[in-house]
């Protein structure tokens, strides 16, 4: 039996993705110390796939304990054979695009090294499609070398072709590593991230449109001192 192999930032929409794939109902809280363990279930789509749901991190040098023990666990699977693993799947918010890519590089170029096909799963389109935005997966696939699927997991798109894809046989990412995951200071990875976000991520800040449309109402010469009033009445 392969496995897909689930890793990405804390709050990414890892865990609720990994339920969409495997059927099961996995509750995760996103505090310190909590999401140590990894969590394991068969595709329902392949039954011969396993897909390993690993702790979130933000990038894999460390710089606390909880980071530490979910990067060891991920660079013990990378030690397995290459034949056994389907995919590692690395799943970044889209609407963070620029702190989802910073991860993507490094594991890219960590599974580059032993083998191991790896597909971005960019989260969370369905909110940038409720904002009118949208990211450019296509520019992102050749930038990165590796399979860029949009998904929600919270509505279920995106799933199936996420297990379609790492069902079949891919083709291992090439190591392009130039020095920029040399240091843990990682500033250089940093900047490709931004460059790779600024060019093919949405054009927009989703808080700030948030904060905007907020201000529309509040703000209103009318309707502020309806909604000032409703809120101190409540």
């Amino acid at each position: 039996m392969k496995q897909i192999l689930l890793v990405g930032s804390p709050n990414s929409g890892k865990s609720l993705l990994f339920n969409a794939l495997t059927g099961l109902n996995q509750r995760v809280a996103n505090f310190p110390g909590i999401t140590v363990s990894t969590f394991s279930g068969i595709s329902q789509k392949n039954p011969e796939i396993e897909v390993v749901d690993y702790p979130g991190v933000y990038s894999l040098h460390t710089i606390s304990g909880e980071e530490e023990v979910a990067v060891d666990a991920f660079n013990n699977a990378l030690k397995q054979p290459a034949d056994q693993v389907a995919a590692v799947v690395c799943v970044l918010d889209a609407t963070r695009l620029e702190k989802g890519l910073f991860l993507a590089l490094q594991v890219i170029e960590a599974c580059a090294r032993v083998g191991f096909p790896v597909i971005v799963a960019a989260n969370m389109i369905d909110i940038l499609e409720h904002h009118s935005m949208a990211i450019d997966c296509e520019g992102l696939e050749k930038n990165l070398g590796v399979p860029v699927v949009a998904v929600s997991a919270k509505r279920n798109r995106g799933v199936d072709q996420l297990t379609s894809l790492a069902s079949d046989r891919l083709t291992p990412p090439k190591s392009t590593d130039t020095g920029l995951i040399a240091t843990s200071e990682g500033g250089n990875l940093r900047a490709r991230a931004e460059e790779l976000a600024e060019k093919h991520g949405p054009q927009g800040d989703i808080l700030l449109i948030s904060h905007s449309r907020a201000d529309t109402l509040l703000l209103h010469p009318v309707l502020g001192g309806i909604s000032f009033f409703v809120i101190m009445y409540l």
